[in-house]
């Protein structure tokens, strides 16, 4: 009965209204449709809604959930759809988040899938938002495995993502398995390298008041990497002292010409 006043709606309303209308029904009946006809229209209506997201986003996450994870395939693609074709952070994020959930056991489906999106997306290089974390969310060696087939394109655009090397507390040269990986294999790339680095701060309000009093810190703790075996990661440590000096000095100066002018 629920299906069939779907369906109805569908025909009778124009597509954006029909869309937000059938999602919303759907995500407040909750489970209440597990036909494979009545999943496959919700597919259906996802798909649409991923080339022209017209929805609420919530109803979107809750149809989303509602489909049993036999139909993967169509859920990593919905997502991976929905987050090519928007600029909305928020909803960008959202999926995001869904998919480093189905990671956990799809990582073989999604890692492909997902990279392409990156290295498709012409302005890549220059997109202000990092995703840090976003690869290591997934298998490892299915990264791997895509970067090794995809070659130093595939590194250059999840290089903004990786996460930096950190200290631990009984690791002085602690640095993330996928860093290491890339900033090793690929350490003749400067394009590589020069993504990573511009990711690091990418999307971070920084006081200079704090990076003042972090810098001493900074340097000390950088200290151990500055003789890693890998000369990406030592160059990496010299960067970031660098970056902190520059920033400092940048934001002294503007501070001496505002008083000046004051």
């Amino acid at each position: 009965m629920k299906l069939e006043l779907l369906v109805t709606i569908k025909k009778s309303l124009d597509k954006n209204y029909s869309n937000r209308l059938i999602l919303y029904l759907n995500s407040f009946w909750e489970h209440s449709i597990q036909s494979d006809k009545g999943l496959k229209f919700i597919i259906k209506i996802l798909k649409e809604v991923s080339n022209n997201f017209n929805v609420e986003l919530l109803d979107f996450e809750k149809n989303i959930e509602q489909i049993p994870n036999k139909y993967i395939k169509e859920k990593v693609e919905i997502l991976v759809d929905t987050f090519k074709n928007s600029n909305n952070i928020t909803l960008q994020e959202s999926t995001l988040d869904i998919l480093k959930k189905l990671g956990e056991n799809y990582s073989n489906i999604i890692v492909s899938k997902l990279g392409k999106v990156f290295i498709d997306r012409e302005d890549i290089s220059v997109f202000v938002m990092p995703y840090k974390g976003l690869f290591e969310s997934f298998d490892i060696d299915e990264v791997k495995k895509w970067v090794n087939k995809n070659g130093e394109d595939a590194a250059v655009v999840i290089a903004r993502s990786l996460n930096s090397p950190e200290p631990k507390e009984n690791n002085s040269l602690y640095v993330p398995e996928l860093t290491e990986w890339i900033l090793e294999k690929f350490e003749t790339s400067d394009r590589v390298f020069n993504e990573f680095t511009a990711g690091r701060y990418s999307m971070q309000a920084v006081w200079v008041g704090e990076k003042i009093e972090e810098h001493d810190n900074l340097v000390k703790k950088m200290q151990p990497y500055l003789k890693h075996r890998l000369r990406r990661i030592r160059e990496w440590a010299q960067w970031e002292i660098d970056y902190s000096k520059k920033f400092i000095k940048e934001n002294e100066y503007e501070d001496i010409v505002i008083k000046r002018e004051n």
